[in-house]
Order: structure tokens, then sequence, then C-alpha cells
């Protein structure tokens, strides 16, 4: 896999909070680890792993990490870790901290992101001096955004979904529409599910949720960098 694309999976493991519109999600009881196959263009590409974890005092590890496997991806040494720590505040995930790590066999990418809510700050840095910006309620970083997703499905939200989100320099919105599809079939069994697909021009992407079973996407599909896709192995409740 190109490394310009930097292991485009990385799109769906993203983050988000839930918007002011959406209903409230229970907080999560329990942990779980999730096994994923990607592939691109149809080949095999490498493998995926999410896990959450239960922290004290109500706080949260939700970690996201892809191994190159096959292809160029596998003879780069292509990986990529993605850790977000957050607090479980107004019905729903607020980040505090944010960790990526992309390493392949030449090259090495790393970003750190912290939150300060009681100044309301967001500081970023990626080696070249730290960037600050102003935090907003409900956001969270992009690691989060197939888990904060599901959490909303999971509680009976419906329709479009708008979405603050923490990247590097701002605070974005982005808009995302949730309908029925049907049923999916993949590694981890065959299932009925509802389809969310990002509406945001030039920003494909789109997961499909068995928002009654899992938290997370059961099979995820984005055309931008080379048709790349997600589909579920396994799920283990911790």
């Amino acid at each position: 896999m190109a490394i310009s694309s930097r292991i485009q999976i990385l799109s769906f493991l993203a983050g988000l909070a839930l918007a002011s519109s959406a209903v409230a999600a229970s907080q999560p009881s329990h942990g779980f680890v999730a096994h994923y196959q990607v592939t691109r263009s149809g080949q095999p590409l490498g493998n995926a792993t999410l896990s959450l974890q239960l922290g004290a005092n109500g706080t949260y590890r939700y970690t996201s990490e892809v191994d190159g496997t096959a292809g160029v991806a596998a003879l780069l040494a292509a990986s990529v870790n993605e850790e977000s720590q957050f607090r479980w505040n107004h019905g729903g995930p607020e980040s505090t901290e944010y960790h990526y790590r992309m390493q392949t066999a030449f090259k090495h990418r790393h970003r750190q992101m912290t939150v300060d809510w009681a100044q309301g700050q967001v500081s970023v840095d990626e080696g070249k001096g730290v960037q600050q910006y102003p935090a907003r309620p409900g956001m969270v970083d992009h690691n989060l955004l197939l888990l904060a997703i599901g959490w909303s499905l999971q509680q009976g939200k419906t329709g479009a979904l708008a979405l603050p989100v923490a990247v590097r320099q701002t605070v974005e919105t982005e808009h995302f529409q949730i309908s029925k599809d049907g049923s999916v079939s993949v590694p981890a069994g065959h299932f009925q599910t509802q389809r969310v697909d990002r509406s945001d021009p030039g920003k494909a992407l789109s997961a499909w949720y068995a928002p009654d079973q899992f938290p997370l996407p059961v099979k995820l599909s984005q055309q931008e960098g080379g048709d790349i896709a997600m589909q579920l192995v396994d799920f283990k409740r911790q």
C-alpha cells in the first residue's frame, strides 16, 4: 500500500462526539476486542484490531491497531496505532487525549492531542511545535468515529447526524446520514444492518452496523485511496 495513502483505513478509525441533537447513550459498562480483515480493491491488505478498556474514575481507553500483512503494506512493514482516552460527559464521549503513530520500514509519523477541558483548549503536537485552538463541548478525536456512531445507533438515532470533531488545527463539523439498509454477510456472520454515509462533499465513507449486537460496524467501505474495505471477523466482550 502506498505510503501517501497513510493506510487509508485511518479514515475508518477515526473519531466523533454525539451532536446535541443525538439521543444520549448509556455509559459503557464493559470493554471489548474486535478483529477485522482489511482489503484493497478486493485483495488482502492487512488486519485491524479495535479495543475498549474501562479505566478508573469514569475514564476509558480506546485503541485501533492496523498491521499490513499482504502486498506492499507487508513489504513496508506498515502499521498504524491510534489511542484515545476519553470521559463520559453529558450522555456521550469527550476526548481528553489522542495519540497517533504510523510506522513503515522507511518512515515514522506521530501526533499527540491533549484537551484541557478546564481551560477549554486543545493542544496538538506533531513534532514541529504545539498548535492550540478552542475546544467544543462533546468534541472527540477521529479515532472514536465508529464507536460513537455505534453508541448513537444503539440509542435509536436516525436521520442526519452533525458531529464536532477535533482535527489538526480546529474543530470541524462532520455530517452523516443514517438509513436502513438490509442484510450484510461478513466473516463474523450474517447481519441485518443500518447504513451510515458521510454526506460532506468529497468524503465518501460508508459503514454498516448491527446496533442490536455491536457498537462497531460489521463492514466499512471507502473509495478514496483505492477502494479500501473492512469486514468484522469476531467481537468479544470483556
